[in-house]
């Protein structure tokens, strides 16, 4: 009989993944490390032509614009992207703790690059985002809540000239309102506040009263998901 090896993977992952305060997205392969303004996603992913699994693990930022509607997105991926293969009538433990650990290494790694918002824009810097667009707007607001003013709105602008009005209309509106608001201090950081409690009430998390601490200082990880969420 077949080994299962995406038991093998739920096990490897709960055992690794948990004790660092993760939490699975119901029966997925995707676990979710909840930092209140941004989250880490680590997703076993599996391949339309084997059996096995890559390993993805990205940062997701909850500050997400009103459309396109707002969703677990992998907004910045770290490389590199391994690939494990499930080998015939082999148990696939051993690959499955392998994907798990350097998962686990990752998302540490990214705490530290995300352990506050000015940080996080330095790190933003230096990552390829997929879409120009996607990475000026999360400068633009990572640089726009850390003070960082006239960065932000270089990036907000550039945000804002890369979406035609035919395209993204909502979303360039959105943008254009956050470059208006960035020089207004408290105001600018209120209407992000909103967006990210918006967002997570959209992706069914709990209500975060705390999520603006990682704006001034790194904060302890609280992982607050949704109920419907756990396995």
């Amino acid at each position: 009989m077949p080994m299962d090896h995406n038991k093998e993977i739920a096990a490897a992952a709960k055992a690794v993944l948990a004790p660092l305060g993760c939490i699975r997205k119901g029966r997925s392969r995707t676990w979710l490390d909840d930092h209140g303004w941004w989250a880490g996603l680590v997703e076993f992913q599996p391949s339309g032509w084997s059996r096995g699994s890559y390993l993805n693990v990205a940062v997701c930022y909850l500050w997400k614009p009103t459309y396109p509607e707002p969703s677990l997105s992998f907004d910045a991926v770290l490389d590199p992207r391994p690939w494990r293969e499930v080998k015939e009538g082999e148990s696939f433990a051993g690959a499955a703790a392998e994907l798990a650990s350097i998962a686990r290494d990752s998302l540490i790694k990214l705490r530290e690059d995300n352990r506050s918002v000015a940080v996080a824009a330095k790190w933003l810097q230096n990552m390829k985002i997929e879409g120009r667009v996607w990475q000026d707007y999360h400068l633009g607001i990572a640089y726009g809540l850390s003070g960082q003013i006239a960065a932000a709105q270089r990036h907000l602008r550039l945000a804002v000239e890369s979406l035609p009005n035919s395209e993204w209309p909502l979303f360039r509106d959105e943008c254009s309102r956050y470059l208006t608001l960035v020089e207004k201090g408290s105001d600018f950081r209120s209407a992000i506040l909103e967006r990210i409690r918006s967002t997570r009430a959209t992706l069914k998390l709990t209500p975060a009263p705390w999520v603006n601490r990682g704006f001034a200082a790194y904060a302890e990880p609280r992982h607050c998901v949704g109920a419907d969420d756990m396995s």
